[in-house]
Order: structure tokens, then sequence, then C-alpha cells
């Protein structure tokens, strides 16, 4: 059975979830409206469906420490019906304890950030010579930063591409915002 004709059948036995894209008859994702749970369907072999947990999380969030990701086989000649209890049973309850896990582990590097980046503004707007933030918590950021007068120093920054693009522009153009 191809994946194309299999979602049509399972999807109304999984309430709340549709379909984000099916990028091939190989693999897709399914997504719970009401949270945000992400499952991934995807053929293992040929006669398996493998069905896991896929909830992503952001590049600063680390996942260290929390359950693993959790994947279970179905046959693919198998019932939906049957497949749909095997997820309820046999997959939610272990994606949706990761899941809260990381979405608490979300919302404390959030807190972080947030903290750290107004810690870094009031520094910065006071005009600081030689202030020191030890570690700041910053998006895409996690360490020494050093504000000096109309300067601000970040130790060992590593960010994503099209971040560091934005900042080599702003660089480029004197460093005006």
């Amino acid at each position: 059975m191809k994946l194309s004709d299999f979602l049509p059948a399972l999807l109304p036995l999984l309430p709340g979830f549709s379909v984000v894209a099916i990028p091939s008859d190989r693999w897709t994702r399914i997504v719970r409206e009401n949270d945000g749970l992400t499952l991934a369907i995807d053929s293992a072999n040929g006669d398996r469906w493998r069905i896991s947990d896929d909830y992503r999380v952001a590049s600063d969030v680390s996942e260290h420490g929390l359950p693993e990701r959790t994947s279970i086989y179905v046959a693919r000649g198998k019932d939906p019906a049957t497949i749909a209890r095997d997820i309820g049973r046999r997959l939610l309850p272990l994606a949706e304890a990761r899941y809260a896990a990381l979405r608490v582990r979300e919302a404390e590097a959030r807190k972080h950030a947030d903290a750290g980046t107004a810690a870094l503004a009031a520094l910065v707007a006071a005009g600081c010579n030689d202030a020191r933030l030890g570690r700041a918590y910053l998006p895409h950021y996690n360490g020494p930063v050093r504000v000096n007068g109309d300067s601000v120093t970040f130790e060992r920054l590593t960010l994503p591409s099209a971040l560091a693009a934005r900042v080599v522009a702003l660089i480029a153009e004197g460093g005006a915002a």
C-alpha cells in the first residue's frame, strides 16, 4: 500500500491530526492541530511502516536528559483502525511525555534568552564601561559578553548562517541598525 492511499484511511481515526506535507510516497509528517505534536510516517522496508515522534526543537535548546525519540513499526497490511489503536496505545503516551518535556525545556530557554537580552540591553543603554556578563543566555548565543561604552564583544560567537549574513551586512553598513 502506498502512503498516499494509507493516510486518508488513517487520519480520520487519529482525532486532531492532519498532514503537514507528503514530500514523497515514502514518508510524511502529521501534526496534531491543538498542540503541535508531530509524528513522522515512513516506509521502514517493504512490508512495514515506521511511525515516530518527530517534534523538532530550536537549535539552542538541549535535548540532553530528555526521553529519547520513540518509534513503532506496523505491518502495511494491517487495518488502519488497528494501526490507529497501536499509535494511541504504543506511541502517543511516550511521544506526549517527550513533547511535554521539550516544551518545558523550550520555555526555560526562552525565559533565559529574554532575561539575557534584557540584561544586555540595560548595560548597553547605561553606557557601561567594561561591564561583563559572565554567561549571557541570548537567542542563538550562550557565552561571555563584555559591554564597553558603545561596543559589545561576544566571545566565541557561532550563529546560524542566515543570522550571520545579517550581522555581516550590519558590519558592512558601519553598525547602523
